[in-house]
Protein backbone atom coordinates (compact mmCIF):
# COMPACT_ATOMS: atom_id res chain seq x y z
CA UNK A 1 0.00 0.00 0.00
CA UNK A 2 1.22 3.13 -1.17
CA UNK A 3 1.74 5.76 1.60
CA UNK A 4 1.18 9.39 1.38
CA UNK A 5 4.49 12.21 0.99
CA UNK A 6 5.51 13.93 3.61
CA UNK A 7 4.43 17.36 2.04
CA UNK A 8 0.94 15.65 1.15
CA UNK A 9 0.53 14.68 4.81
CA UNK A 10 1.61 18.43 5.85
CA UNK A 11 -0.49 19.54 3.66
CA UNK A 12 -3.52 17.58 4.48
CA UNK A 13 -2.94 18.47 8.10
CA UNK A 14 -2.67 22.54 7.57
CA UNK A 15 -5.98 22.07 5.83
CA UNK A 16 -7.67 20.22 8.46
CA UNK A 17 -6.58 22.85 11.50
CA UNK A 18 -7.82 25.41 9.22
CA UNK A 19 -10.97 24.60 8.51
CA UNK A 20 -11.61 23.58 12.88
CA UNK A 21 -10.42 27.05 13.46
CA UNK A 22 -11.00 29.66 11.00
CA UNK A 23 -14.38 30.48 9.27
CA UNK A 24 -13.63 33.19 7.71
CA UNK A 25 -10.74 35.67 5.85
CA UNK A 26 -10.24 39.01 5.15
CA UNK A 27 -8.81 40.80 2.28
CA UNK A 28 -6.56 44.03 2.61
CA UNK A 29 -6.25 45.11 -0.96
CA UNK A 30 -2.80 48.11 -1.60
CA UNK A 31 -3.14 50.39 -4.68
CA UNK A 32 0.28 49.26 -6.87
CA UNK A 33 0.98 50.17 -9.97
CA UNK A 34 3.02 47.59 -11.82
CA UNK A 35 4.50 48.10 -15.36
CA UNK A 36 7.86 49.13 -16.58
CA UNK A 37 8.36 53.05 -16.36
CA UNK A 38 5.59 53.61 -14.19
CA UNK A 39 8.25 55.59 -11.94
CA UNK A 40 7.92 58.32 -14.53
CA UNK A 41 4.73 58.88 -13.62
CA UNK A 42 5.54 60.20 -10.37
CA UNK A 43 5.42 63.50 -10.97
CA UNK A 44 1.18 63.30 -12.16
CA UNK A 45 0.81 62.00 -8.99
CA UNK A 46 2.18 64.66 -6.69
CA UNK A 47 0.30 66.57 -8.78
CA UNK A 48 -3.08 64.59 -8.35
CA UNK A 49 -2.49 64.76 -4.68
CA UNK A 50 -2.24 68.30 -4.44
CA UNK A 51 1.26 68.45 -3.07
CA UNK A 52 3.71 71.34 -3.37
CA UNK A 53 6.18 70.68 -0.28
CA UNK A 54 7.22 66.94 -0.75
CA UNK A 55 10.04 65.16 1.40
CA UNK A 56 11.74 62.57 -0.45
CA UNK A 57 13.35 59.37 1.27
CA UNK A 58 16.02 57.22 -0.20
CA UNK A 59 19.69 56.06 0.68
CA UNK A 60 23.01 57.04 0.10
CA UNK A 61 23.47 54.69 -2.69
CA UNK A 62 20.20 54.95 -4.45
CA UNK A 63 20.83 58.68 -4.72
CA UNK A 64 23.26 57.98 -7.39
CA UNK A 65 20.76 55.36 -9.25
CA UNK A 66 17.96 55.66 -11.72
CA UNK A 67 15.37 54.83 -9.37
CA UNK A 68 16.06 57.75 -7.43
CA UNK A 69 16.41 60.10 -10.20
CA UNK A 70 13.43 59.66 -12.27
CA UNK A 71 11.19 60.37 -9.50
CA UNK A 72 13.16 63.55 -8.83
CA UNK A 73 13.15 64.07 -12.39
CA UNK A 74 9.61 64.06 -12.93
CA UNK A 75 8.87 66.16 -10.02
CA UNK A 76 6.33 69.10 -11.16
CA UNK A 77 8.13 72.22 -11.15
CA UNK A 78 5.91 73.90 -8.83
CA UNK A 79 6.45 71.35 -6.14
CA UNK A 80 9.21 71.83 -3.65
CA UNK A 81 11.08 68.43 -2.82
CA UNK A 82 13.49 67.62 -0.01
CA UNK A 83 15.30 64.62 0.50
CA UNK A 84 16.86 62.52 3.22
CA UNK A 85 19.34 60.03 2.70
CA UNK A 86 20.34 56.65 4.96
CA UNK A 87 22.64 54.18 4.56
CA UNK A 88 21.54 51.77 7.14
CA UNK A 89 20.27 48.25 6.54
CA UNK A 90 17.42 48.55 9.43
CA UNK A 91 16.19 51.93 10.72
CA UNK A 92 17.80 52.71 13.71
CA UNK A 93 15.83 54.55 16.56
CA UNK A 94 17.93 57.42 16.37
CA UNK A 95 17.60 57.86 13.02
CA UNK A 96 14.25 57.14 13.16
CA UNK A 97 13.93 60.16 15.21
CA UNK A 98 16.01 62.16 13.14
CA UNK A 99 13.59 61.95 10.31
CA UNK A 100 10.56 62.71 12.65
CA UNK A 101 12.17 66.00 13.31
CA UNK A 102 13.01 66.82 9.33
CA UNK A 103 9.23 65.93 8.48
CA UNK A 104 7.96 67.96 11.64
CA UNK A 105 10.28 70.64 10.89
CA UNK A 106 8.15 72.18 7.57
CA UNK A 107 5.09 71.39 6.81
CA UNK A 108 5.39 68.33 4.08
CA UNK A 109 2.12 67.74 2.20
CA UNK A 110 3.38 64.59 1.04
CA UNK A 111 6.11 61.76 1.38
CA UNK A 112 7.99 60.05 -1.22
CA UNK A 113 10.11 56.40 -0.32
CA UNK A 114 12.70 55.52 -2.83
CA UNK A 115 14.53 52.45 -1.79
CA UNK A 116 13.99 48.80 -0.48
CA UNK A 117 12.11 48.26 2.86
CA UNK A 118 14.27 50.74 5.24
CA UNK A 119 14.10 53.15 2.97
CA UNK A 120 9.62 53.19 3.14
CA UNK A 121 9.91 51.86 6.89
CA UNK A 122 11.77 55.12 7.87
CA UNK A 123 9.17 57.48 5.64
CA UNK A 124 6.27 55.09 7.39
CA UNK A 125 7.58 56.39 10.82
CA UNK A 126 7.72 59.77 10.30
CA UNK A 127 3.71 59.37 9.72
CA UNK A 128 3.54 58.14 13.82
CA UNK A 129 3.45 62.62 14.09
CA UNK A 130 4.07 63.07 17.21
CA UNK A 131 4.77 60.55 19.87
CA UNK A 132 6.77 57.89 17.92
CA UNK A 133 7.06 55.23 20.70
CA UNK A 134 3.16 55.35 21.70
CA UNK A 135 2.76 53.36 18.19
CA UNK A 136 4.92 50.46 18.85
CA UNK A 137 3.71 47.40 19.83
CA UNK A 138 3.53 46.81 23.55
CA UNK A 139 5.37 46.13 26.23
CA UNK A 140 7.73 48.06 24.43
CA UNK A 141 5.80 50.68 23.66
CA UNK A 142 1.99 51.70 24.53
CA UNK A 143 0.57 49.78 21.35
CA UNK A 144 -1.83 52.89 20.53
CA UNK A 145 -3.53 52.90 17.11
CA UNK A 146 -3.26 55.48 14.24
CA UNK A 147 -5.86 57.28 14.66
CA UNK A 148 -5.21 60.80 13.19
CA UNK A 149 -4.92 61.63 9.36
CA UNK A 150 -1.58 60.98 8.10
CA UNK A 151 -0.31 62.46 4.78
CA UNK A 152 -0.05 60.81 1.15
CA UNK A 153 3.19 58.18 1.43
CA UNK A 154 4.32 56.97 -2.33
CA UNK A 155 6.71 54.22 -1.69
CA UNK A 156 8.77 53.41 -4.78
CA UNK A 157 10.46 49.94 -4.54
CA UNK A 158 13.69 49.56 -6.26
CA UNK A 159 13.57 45.76 -6.16
CA UNK A 160 10.49 43.26 -6.89
CA UNK A 161 8.43 45.15 -4.27
CA UNK A 162 7.18 44.01 -0.85
CA UNK A 163 7.25 47.10 1.70
CA UNK A 164 4.97 49.36 -0.51
CA UNK A 165 1.92 47.18 0.48
CA UNK A 166 2.29 46.65 4.23
CA UNK A 167 1.61 48.51 7.37
CA UNK A 168 4.21 47.70 9.01
CA UNK A 169 7.55 49.61 9.86
CA UNK A 170 10.32 48.08 11.18
CA UNK A 171 13.26 49.42 13.04
CA UNK A 172 15.75 48.72 15.89
CA UNK A 173 15.30 49.97 19.39
CA UNK A 174 19.27 50.77 20.67
CA UNK A 175 18.10 51.54 24.17
CA UNK A 176 16.64 47.94 24.42
CA UNK A 177 18.63 46.25 22.03
CA UNK A 178 15.52 45.01 20.31
CA UNK A 179 14.23 45.04 16.99
CA UNK A 180 10.59 45.94 17.13
CA UNK A 181 7.91 48.21 14.95
CA UNK A 182 4.41 49.81 14.35
CA UNK A 183 1.65 47.72 12.86
CA UNK A 184 -1.20 49.33 11.99
CA UNK A 185 -3.04 49.78 8.37
CA UNK A 186 -3.16 53.45 8.47
CA UNK A 187 0.47 53.46 8.08
CA UNK A 188 -0.22 51.56 4.71
CA UNK A 189 1.20 53.53 1.47
CA UNK A 190 -1.07 55.80 -0.54
CA UNK A 191 0.70 54.18 -3.71
CA UNK A 192 2.96 51.84 -3.94
CA UNK A 193 5.04 52.21 -7.43
CA UNK A 194 6.48 48.83 -8.93
CA UNK A 195 9.03 48.99 -11.51
CA UNK A 196 10.68 46.49 -13.20
CA UNK A 197 13.52 48.44 -14.64
CA UNK A 198 14.55 49.38 -11.52
CA UNK A 199 15.84 45.63 -11.33
CA UNK A 200 18.61 46.38 -13.66
CA UNK A 201 20.78 48.45 -10.76
CA UNK A 202 20.25 45.81 -8.79
CA UNK A 203 23.97 43.25 -7.84
CA UNK A 204 23.81 40.38 -9.69
CA UNK A 205 23.54 38.73 -6.67
CA UNK A 206 20.42 39.73 -6.16
CA UNK A 207 18.30 38.03 -9.31
CA UNK A 208 17.27 36.03 -9.36
CA UNK A 209 18.60 33.73 -6.28
CA UNK A 210 17.85 36.73 -3.49
CA UNK A 211 14.67 37.52 -4.64
CA UNK A 212 13.52 33.94 -4.75
CA UNK A 213 14.39 33.37 -1.51
CA UNK A 214 12.75 36.79 -0.22
CA UNK A 215 9.47 35.37 -1.95
CA UNK A 216 9.92 31.78 0.20
CA UNK A 217 10.61 33.71 3.49
CA UNK A 218 7.64 35.71 3.21
CA UNK A 219 4.97 32.88 2.18
CA UNK A 220 6.32 29.71 4.35
CA UNK A 221 5.69 31.14 7.65
CA UNK A 222 1.88 30.82 6.74
CA UNK A 223 2.48 26.92 7.34
CA UNK A 224 3.20 27.10 10.74
CA UNK A 225 2.20 30.61 12.37
CA UNK A 226 -0.38 29.63 14.47
CA UNK A 227 -0.74 28.60 18.14
CA UNK A 228 1.31 25.91 19.47
CA UNK A 229 -2.72 24.73 21.01
CA UNK A 230 -4.18 24.80 17.49
CA UNK A 231 -1.30 22.23 16.38
CA UNK A 232 -2.02 18.76 16.47
CA UNK A 233 1.85 17.30 16.35
CA UNK A 234 3.72 20.51 18.06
Amino acid sequence: RLRPSPSRRVLRRCHQTVQETEYAFEMAVSTVRYGPGVTREIGQDVVNLGAKRVLVFTDNNLAELPPFKKPTVSHPTQSHSTSIQTSESNPRTPRSKAAIKAAGAANYDAFIAVGGGSVIDTAKSCQSLPDFLDYVNAPIGRGLPVTHELKPLIAVANHLGHRETTGVAVFDLESMHAKTGIANRALRPTLGLIDPDHTASMPNACLPTAASMLSVTRWSPSLHCRSIRERRDP
